[in-house]
């Protein structure tokens, strides 16, 4: 009884990390079907949310068809003007990630196989470490790219899709992919993992308690 007790527990604590960490996005915009091939800056959208650290993530869907063409889907400019891209390589699953400076890539990418279906929502993520100067994109909630050394300033930064980004490549329309949403974190808060973490030790803790 103790055990099922327990288990019960400890399902719940995940359920309750799960509810709280989607509760600290903040949606700050959204795309209807006419709009989703919008391309265009977000500074205005993202900027009042963004601290010293911050995560931004955006959330498409995907309809693949047989273009070969780079699509350049987020991006993030500096106010040293270096600009960090995830694109589309063209092929379906593969990303490129990498910093520019100008119109040249300075730092070389990293292409990640990233699974997902026709029709499924997929997102980018940026998220920026201001303690350790670190940026890191990401596709799927993996890891695709990290960046040493990078200084933002919230106050002066520009991040886009497409080629609204400032400074990006016009790199044509978003014909098979769609927009839906723009989300943000402006404060440092606890990794999921490290709050599932949590739960198990004090359900461990008293599972122990129990049977000694």
């Amino acid at each position: 009884m103790k055990k099922a007790l327990i288990a019960a527990f400890v399902a719940v604590m995940a359920f309750a990390v799960q509810a709280v960490t989607a509760s600290w996005w903040t949606t700050v915009k959204t795309f209807n079907p006419s709009e989703q091939h919008w391309q265009g800056s977000l500074k205005n959208e993202v900027s009042p949310y963004i601290g010293a650290d911050f995560s931004v993530r955006i959330t498409y869907s995907y309809t693949h068809n047989n273009s070969k063409a780079w699509k350049t889907l987020a991006g993030l400019v500096t106010l040293t003007n270096n600009r960090f891209d995830v694109q589309n390589t063209g092929t379906q699953g593969k990303f490129w990630s990498g910093k520019f400076t100008g119109e040249q890539a300075s730092e070389e990418g990293v292409v990640s196989d990233v699974g997902f279906e026709d029709g499924k929502d997929f997102s980018i993520m940026f998220t920026y470490d201001s303690k350790n100067d670190v940026l890191r994109t990401w596709v799927n909630d993996t890891n695709v790219a990290e960046f040493s050394n990078v200084t933002i300033n919230p106050d002066e930064f520009d991040i886009g899709i497409g080629k609204g980004v400032a400074g990006g490549r016009d790199v044509g329309q978003l014909d098979n992919w769609k927009v839906k949403k723009v989300e943000v974190i402006s404060q440092n808060v606890p990794e999921p993992t490290v709050l599932a973490l949590l739960a198990l030790g004090i359900a461990g803790l008293a599972l122990k308690r129990n049977v000694a």
